[in-house]
């Protein structure tokens, strides 16, 4: 995807000394005055800069007012392919849009409001990191525009520019709105790598397939590598991607938060041990475990034999359990224990894998 980085170094041909003392910048053609003066600026060109500019404002502050971090990102990235459109054209006949004085790799275009003004993509990664650099976050957020090389099975290959982002939990993430624009995905949006590295560069895969045999049918990928000026700019701090998707913490289940403990049961054999447990939150499901070696090795306990087992209220009565519980307490280096495994009903993962939120044990002995 075509390119094109203005330089930011001056020679005396673009200034003008005057015997005042005075110096004078010469003007871009594309905002130069009607009048053909070099040193003049178009006033209304110039207005329509600022209108832009108060566009973007707008969109980063009073449009993403309320939004979680995550959210502004993703609002910005879809607010960017929402304003404009990938400029084909551009790409194939960069020359002829210099010659005319239309600048398809500035930001300007994107926020215009004008429909007719398209970019490629220099301006979508610029639009994107300047509504990033407009925006409050409530997190340590950076934002870079990188230049490289792209190339995948979605698009064309070529000379790019994309985002990284430096997210609240200090990993890097890539961003690349023109190619969620031009594919009508998120699937490079705070995307980590499945490999690579800052000297080599990194791959970006997605949509596995499961076969049901066993095996896996690869998705789509691209590669990203950054060139000799984007490795001379940044560190490699700054440009280390993750190897994994960010997780937006919102769709994360909230864990249980354990509200009371259960306490120690001493019980004679063939009487009743009652333990129980209190947590907040919804949908919760509970699960009772043994331990017969001090708590290296848990077992749940069956559901069906001791209902109870999977309640907040555990109960158990019988003389074999006791019994074993008071032999091993004769040896001073055992004990059985038991402990309480409580889980949201939304965390989608079985037990008994499932993060413990909770593992206390509770000892039963003997008066």
């Amino acid at each position: 995807m075509q390119m094109k980085n203005p330089s930011l170094s001056a020679n005396y041909s673009t200034l003008w000394f005057s015997t005042d003392g005075s110096i004078a910048w010469r003007v871009s053609p594309a905002y130069r005055s009607d009048s053909g003066v070099q040193y003049e600026t178009n006033v209304t060109k110039i207005k329509g800069v600022q209108n832009a500019l108060n566009n973007a404002e707008d969109i980063a502050t009073t449009q993403a007012s309320g939004k979680t971090d995550y959210e502004k990102l993703l609002f910005f990235n879809d607010k960017v392919d929402e304003l404009t459109d990938y400029n084909y054209d551009a790409r194939d006949h960069s020359e002829a849009y210099s010659a005319q004085n239309i600048n398809p790799w500035e930001v300007i275009y994107v926020f215009d409001g004008n429909p007719d003004t398209k970019v490629v993509c220099e301006g979508y990664a610029k639009a994107f990191k300047l509504l990033c650099d407009l925006a409050e976050f409530s997190g340590d957020i950076r934002t870079y525009a990188v230049t490289g090389n792209m190339n995948g099975d979605e698009a064309a290959g070529g000379a790019h520019m994309w985002n990284i982002v430096r997210m609240g939990d200090g990993k890097n993430y890539l961003v690349d709105p023109t190619c969620n624009d031009t594919l009508g995905s998120h699937n490079l949006f705070l995307a980590g790598a499945t490999g690579g590295s800052v000297a080599d560069g990194y791959i970006i895969q997605w949509g596995d397939t499961p076969l049901g045999n066993g095996t896996i049918q690869k998705g789509k990928t691209m590669s990203y590598v950054y060139d000799s000026d984007t490795k001379s700019i940044y560190t490699e701090s700054e440009l280390e991607l993750s190897d994994s998707n960010y997780a937006d913490p919102g769709d994360d289940p909230e864990a249980p938060e354990i509200t009371g403990d259960p306490e120690d049961a001493a019980v004679t054999i063939g009487e009743k041990a009652e333990f129980s447990v209190r947590a907040s939150g919804e949908g919760l499901s509970y699960q009772w475990q043994l331990s017969r070696d001090n708590g290296i090795n848990w077992v749940n306990l069956n559901g069906t034999k001791f209902p109870s087992a999977l309640t907040a209220d555990f109960e158990i009565t019988g003389s074999k359990m006791i019994t074993l519980s008071a032999s091993y307490l004769r040896e001073p280096k055992s004990w059985t224990g038991f402990t309480a495994e409580v889980r949201s009903a939304d965390m989608a993962i079985p037990w008994p894998d499932s993060q413990r939120i909770l593992r206390v044990r509770k000892r039963k002995s003997r008066k």
